[in-house]
């Protein structure tokens, strides 16, 4: 089953997020405050104050990360993702907005607490603003390095080293848990992110005599404006691009190769009266282990499978990314224990009714997409790989998830979705059944990001 919860496309801003540089040139503290509310990154109060001597709260922060990632337009969707941030929350649109934020290492600048909840109304400290600024600014900050960092020295060196803050800055001696001011942190979004305007030299003295001067250019004679109720002419369809085959050698130099024959599971004939009800079991543990079927042909085959398809369209090639692991395997195992993709007839939720996306939350994962599926067969007497070969074929295995996947709208939208760089498919079985009747029961799911 499929459920999208997309709330954007990914905002990586680290990129593209400096100001106009014709608008950034200031030195002075009151200089740089006003370029960035001429420029519409800050507000002030209905009485026209900016209240630069006030703390910020994390709410307020909020909506100025929103602001200078140029995506202010986002913020008018709401939505109740903390509990504690009501629909009627003036910043609960741009704290939305925050939930789909990192920089293009995958660092999320600013999130909620471990209990749930977001705080709006809490001051932000000079350290903690200095870390959501260099998570989106510092191009070098990677998950791996935040998690090793100090708190908050590191934050505070690495804010000095990209002119956000420090004696270079405007800012120094700064109180790392005193609250931070507006104004302060104004002037830490004109450091970090307006660029700064270099003024024009004096024009060099002209040379006695001077120069012939060069030939006016031809002036070209401007294009005739169309009829005004003309129609535009339609854009070229751009040709499906060609899918290699994936089984015709490359050449090398000097040398031809064969072509390689494609893997395929071939079971032996089912031998008769085979005793199979002290194997049903270990089947299942050798499947959930991958060991079972051939994992490799498995990842392979929907890797071709899904890349094929998505190059008849024009799209990027999905990525496999193992990252995915620890969370699909999660997801797969309570549902095949639970016995259906559904849980108290909703889809897309854990067991205790959390979001399916709480399972992949150590990737800083907030968005993206989860295709479900459930195979299996039931049988009066024990089952085994001949009357059920996909749980030994990694190969019929793929093709048997992707063609169910395809053959649903909804599910085939994911798979194809141009957005989606990176995928993981998993599956998982569930135990024999004690109730007189043997069963394998298989859910597949496959994320997106």
């Amino acid at each position: 089953m499929k459920r999208r919860l997309k709330l954007f496309t990914a905002l990586l801003l680290s990129l593209g997020l400096l100001l106009p540089a014709g608008e950034a040139f200031a030195e002075s503290r009151d200089e740089k405050i006003a370029v960035m509310k001429d420029l519409g990154i800050v507000n002030g109060y209905p009485d026209g104050s900016l209240g630069l001597e006030k703390p910020i709260k994390r709410s307020e922060a909020a909506a100025l990360l929103v602001r200078i990632g140029k995506v202010e337009h986002l913020a008018n969707r709401r939505m109740l993702i903390y509990p504690d941030v009501p629909l009627t929350h003036w910043a609960n649109g741009y704290i939305v907005v925050t939930k789909a934020i990192q920089n293009k290492n995958g660092v999320v600048p600013i999130e909620g607490y471990p209990d749930g909840t977001f705080r709006p109304e809490k001051n932000i400290t000079n350290a903690e603003m200095m870390k959501i600024l260099v998570s989106v600014k510092d191009k070098r900050l990677t998950k791996a390095r935040a998690a090793k960092a100090t708190w908050p020295d590191s934050w505070i060196q690495w804010a000095e080293e990209v002119s956000i803050a420090g004696p270079w800055a405007g800012l120094e001696n700064l109180s790392p848990n005193a609250p931070a001011t507006r104004g302060d942190v104004f002037v830490m979004l004109f450091n970090g992110f307006a660029v700064k305007k270099t003024p024009n030299p004096a024009p060099a003295p002209v040379p006695n005599p001077a120069p012939a001067p060069s030939p006016a250019p031809e002036k070209r004679s401007p294009a005739p404006l169309p009829e005004r109720n003309t129609p535009a002419p339609a854009p070229e369809r751009r040709p499906s691009v060609p899918v290699p085959d994936i089984n015709t050698p490359v050449p090398l130099p000097g040398k031809q190769l064969p072509a390689p024959e494609p893997w395929k599971y071939k079971p032996t004939p089912k031998p008769e009266n085979k005793k199979t009800a002290e194997n049903m079991d270990r089947l299942i543990d050798a499947f959930n282990a991958g060991t079972g079927y051939d994992r490799e042909a498995f990842k392979s085959e929907f890797i071709r499978l899904i890349n094929e398809d998505r190059a008849k369209l024009g799209h990027a090639p999905l990525v496999w990314s193992d990252e995915f692991a620890q969370g699909a395997a999660a997801r797969c195992n309570e549902l095949a224990a639970h016995g259906s993709i559904t849980v108290n007839g909703q889809s897309h939720v854990r067991l205790n009714g959390d979001h399916w996306l709480k399972a992949f939350r150590y990737m800083g994962l907030y968005f993206g997409g989860e295709n479900l599926l459930s195979t299996g067969m039931k049988s009066s007497r024990p089952l085994d790989q001949y009357d059920f070969p996909i749980i030994a074929d990694g190969a019929k295995l793929a093709q048997t998830f992707y063609d169910m996947w395809w053959n649903s709208e909804g599910h085939r939208e994911n798979m194809m979705d141009p957005d989606y760089k990176y995928f993981y498919v998993e599956a998982k079985a569930a135990p024999r059944k004690n109730n007189g009747s043997y069963k394998f029961f298989i859910v597949g799911s496959t994320h997106f990001y």
